[in-house]
């Protein structure tokens, strides 16, 4: 990875991995879990910056999927400011660097309905400890 491909990381503003399966098992209109260049918070704290700067790209990405245009399997990378940067596929294709920024940035489990209800998936029960693991 080039000293460009670092620099150019900063760009990243979210990525969001879609979890079809739950959206599928539970009724969701979008389910996946959405990471955004935020710092991770303390434990248990959420600040009301990270949950507005959330907010506009989980509308987003539940209308793209309403409107057919997210596939199934997406991984949805959000550039600052909407500008891919050249060697964005040499930041994204990078699983260590992807993991080592994940890491340090707030993620957040996404769960839109479609009707206004929310129905617990399986991923939800288990990190309840409603279901066992096995």
């Amino acid at each position: 990875m080039t000293t460009d491909s670092v620099a150019n990381l900063n760009m990243l503003e979210f990525v969001f991995e879609r979890d079809r399966h739950s959206e599928i098992e539970a009724g969701h209109a979008l389910a996946g879990i959405l990471i955004i260049d935020f710092p991770r918070p303390g434990r248990g704290y959420v600040p009301d910056r990270a949950q507005r700067m959330a907010n506009p790209i989980i509308q987003l990405l539940t209308k793209m999927a309403a409107d057919g245009q997210l596939p199934h399997n997406a991984i949805v990378y959000g550039w600052k400011d909407g500008i891919k940067p050249p060697n964005a596929d040499d930041i994204t294709e990078n699983h260590a660097v992807m993991k080592a920024w994940a890491e340090k940035r707030f993620r957040v489990g996404v769960r839109a309905s479609k009707d206004g209800r929310f129905p617990a998936d399986s991923y939800m029960k288990r990190q309840l400890g409603l279901v066992s693991e096995h």
